[in-house]
């Protein structure tokens, strides 16, 4: 017979559909004006709903890469780590982010351009490491912080073969 009795089967149903509802309207929220709101909606998808993810979380994601100066310790959410943490737990959905985390290589913000590499790096996009290489031999040689180092260390790791002309190159 079933694990579950017709009660806990009937609760189940109900939370089910009280998820899909929430999940509708933080899905909305994705869209929203408001920067931190469409932090928060990605926050709080990102951890309560497995795929097929609704449009937006993505660009809600990687825009979060960007420095906002928005700490874990004042809000409870780091929107960048929490991004970086999403895409390396969900391959599938840098793959199907692969342009926009690719472009956002280019962006005016220091700490999304290393954060687009690292994950592009850490998924193995090689095609992506024309761009990534270089960010990532940058932070290798300018950064204070040994977090940035050994991220990137590991991201052209995961690059393998595809890094080496451009590590050969840099550290000649």
């Amino acid at each position: 017979g079933s694990a579950y009795t017709d009660k806990q089967l009937a609760k189940l149903d109900t939370e089910k559909a009280a998820c899909n509802e929430l999940v509708g309207k933080l899905g909305a929220a994705l869209g929203s004006r408001d920067y931190q709101q469409r932090q928060l909606a990605a926050c709080v998808l990102s951890h309560c709903q497995e795929g097929p993810y609704p449009a937006g979380l993505s660009s809600a994601l990687v825009n979060g890469l960007r420095y906002d100066n928005i700490e874990g310790w004042n809000c409870g959410v780091n929107n960048a780590a929490r991004a970086v943490r999403f895409f390396a737990t969900h391959p599938e959905v840098v793959s199907e982010a692969f342009y926009e985390i690719e472009a956002a290589q280019f962006s005016d913000d220091g700490q999304q351009r290393f954060l687009s590499a690292f994950i592009l790096a850490r998924a193995s996009r090689v095609e992506a490491a024309p761009t990534a290489c270089p960010l990532l031999i940058a932070q290798l040689r300018a950064d204070g912080v040994v977090g940035g180092a050994l991220m990137a260390h590991y991201a052209l790791r995961c690059l393998g073969r595809s890094a080496r002309p451009y590590l050969m190159n840099a550290f000649r």
